[in-house]
């Protein structure tokens, strides 16, 4: 239960970001949010059982990290 919490904290953490970035683009730039990606992917190599507490947090950073790498991008790609 507390994992899910978090990860509901995090995402409306991230709620007033993912607008910025969609609706101001070119005041942010991708790095962070590339670095992130990267830092959540490479954790699952890390990930010893596949349970739920081992995988979701880094399953989330991929979807938020994601979402933040085509809101920023997003008129450079056509989306």
């Amino acid at each position: 239960m507390a994992i899910v919490f978090a990860i509901m904290s995090d995402g409306l953490a991230a709620v007033p970001t993912l607008v910025k970035a969609w609706t101001h683009p070119e005041t942010e730039t991708g790095i962070p949010y590339s670095t992130g990606l990267f830092n959540a992917l490479t954790g699952f190599a890390a990930i010893p059982v596949w349970v739920f507490s081992q995988f979701a947090f880094p399953v989330y950073l991929v979807g938020i990290n994601s979402l933040l790498l085509i809101s920023v991008y997003r008129k450079k790609i056509k989306f």
